[in-house]
């Protein structure tokens, strides 16, 4: 079972679960991605709280949890307000998903897609976001091998803290800026045994370098398993 992470602050608290990061100040929560065993680790007693999710790229990592998690929700929710998901500017594989969930669901609260548009601020509840486009490296229908996506870092702030999210991130002069002086920063390296070339991901090294400025680090595996971490666990 994966390891649990968990970082607060005051009225703020974060919480790795197993490829997914779970924001709670008080009531509110927002949680960023959406991996297809998200449900096996998140809390159960998050779900009614959840008030948006955002996810980093269209990569099965990021969005293959997307439809168990909302019907999951079916029961959890005790309101019919809609359930926001911000989705990378142009990325199509959350749409495709949030309005097959409508379809099948047509009596449930609505699904609104907006993109995460890079350099605009998201309010969202007490949480303000800011995506930075940054690479992204995804598994192709080829065995072992990756390719290079468009996707996002996601840098909540709250309660006077800024945490950065980067999934599956390549190196680069952007990623660098969107982790630096982070309160927490959790970065996914790659660990999985890829067979063939391709697109790099990043290494634990690397993004250990990318991360001296920021106050505490979570380093993760694209396995869903902490690969080293800073602060509270």
């Amino acid at each position: 079972m994966t390891t649990t992470l968990s970082w607060s602050r005051g009225a703020l608290s974060v919480r790795w679960c197993g490829g997914a990061v779970l924001v709670t100040c008080g009531p509110d929560a927002i949680l960023l991605d959406a991996p297809p065993d998200l449900l096996a680790h998140l809390p159960a007693d998050a779900l009614p709280r959840i008030r948006a999710v955002l996810v980093t790229s269209g990569r099965p990592r990021s969005v293959g949890g997307l439809v168990p998690l909302w019907c999951a929700l079916l029961d959890d929710r005790a309101t019919d307000a809609p359930l926001p998901l911000h989705a990378p500017l142009g990325e199509e594989r959350s749409a495709a998903l949030a309005d097959a969930f409508s379809r099948g669901w047509p009596d449930a609260w609505s699904v609104p897609v907006d993109s995460a548009v890079p350099g605009e601020p998201t309010e969202i509840g007490p949480f303000l976001v800011h995506a930075t486009s940054i690479g992204i490296v995804e598994p192709t229908p080829r065995r072992g091998f990756a390719r290079e996506v468009s996707g996002v870092a996601l840098a909540v702030q709250v309660d006077g803290a800024r945490i950065v999210f980067a999934a599956g991130a390549t190196n680069g002069g952007a990623l660098k800026r969107a982790l630096r002086d982070a309160d927490l920063a959790i970065v996914e390296v790659g660990v999985r045994p890829w067979s063939v070339g391709g697109a790099a991901r990043l290494d634990p090294a690397a993004a250990a370098a990318l991360t001296h400025t920021c106050a505490d680090v979570w380093l993760v595996g694209d396995d869903g398993a902490p690969v080293s971490a800073g602060g509270e666990q």
